[in-house]
C-alpha cells in the first residue's frame, strides 16, 4: 500500500467510527421527541464536517506527496506548478521595476528547483460542491463523482448553514443516510482518484 494511500485510508477510518457511535446514539431515540431531533441535527452537522475536513485533508495530501516527488517545477502541469509558485509570482508581481529583471531571471531559475512547500492552501468555511471540483480540477483531478453527487452535496452543505445560523428543521432518517451514502460515495471515490493520480503520476507533463 501506498503510504499516500494509508494516510487517506487512516484518516478515512477514524472519521467512519466516530459517525458510526453518533449514528448508533441516534437511531436509538425516536425522531419525535427533542433530544432525538437534537441528535439528528447533530450528526447531519458532524457528517459536513467530516466531509470538508476529508476533502481538505485529501488535497493537503496531493500537494505534500507531489512536493516528495523530487522533481522540478517545470516537470509538473502548469497548472499544479502554479499552486507552488504563489509565493514566487506575486514576489514577481509587487517587484519595483528597478528590480524587475533580476526578479523575472530569478523566476525563471526557480523553475528548474524541485518543488517545495510552501504551497497554496485550501481554505473554505463552506465546501460546495462547486468549490471541491474547482480544488480538484486545479490539481488535475477528475471531479466527475463529485459532480455526480452535486445535489446532495448541496443540500448537506446548505442544512448544515440552516443549523448553524439556528434553524430547527426536523430532519429524517432517510434524508440523512441518502446524505451519508452521498458523502461516502465522494470520499472513497476520492481516495480512489487520488491512488490513481500518483500510480500513474498524473501531476507530471
Amino acid at each position: 500500500m501506498a503510504p499516500v494511500e494509508q494516510r487517506l485510508l487512516q484518516d478515512f477510518a477514524w472519521r467512519e467510527n466516530e459517525l458510526i457511535a453518533l449514528r448508533t446514539t441516534y437511531i436509538r431515540e425516536p425522531s419525535s421527541t427533542a433530544k432525538g431531533k437534537g441528535l439528528r441535527r447533530a450528526y447531519l452537522a458532524m457528517l459536513y464536517a467530516h466531509y470538508e475536513g476529508f476533502c481538505k485533508f485529501a488535497c493537503e495530501e496531493c500537494k505534500i506527496e507531489i512536493a516528495r516527488c523530487g522533481r522540478s517545477l517545470s516537470h509538473l502541469k502548469p497548472n499544479i506548478a502554479a499552486i507552488f509558485m504563489q509565493e514566487s509570482v506575486a514576489k514577481l508581481r509587487n517587484s519595483p521595476s528597478s528590480d524587475f529583471v533580476s526578479e523575472v531571471l530569478e523566476f525563471r531559475t526557480s523553475l528548474l528547483n524541485v518543488v517545495t512547500q510552501p504551497y497554496e492552501q485550501f481554505e473554505t468555511s463552506n465546501l460546495w460542491p462547486s468549490v471541491l471540483i474547482d480544488a480538484l480540477t486545479s490539481l488535475s483531478i477528475d471531479a466527475t463523482f463529485v459532480d455526480n453527487q452535486r445535489s446532495s452535496l448541496n443540500s448537506l452543505v446548505a442544512r448544515r448553514n440552516d443549523i448553524a445560523h439556528g434553524g430547527s428543521n426536523d430532519i429524517r432518517n432517510s434524508d440523512l443516510q441518502n446524505l451519508h451514502d452521498s458523502v461516502w460515495e465522494v470520499i472513497i471515490e476520492l481516495i480512489i482518484s487520488i491512488v490513481k493520480y500518483f500510480e500513474f503520476k498524473i501531476y507530471l507533463k
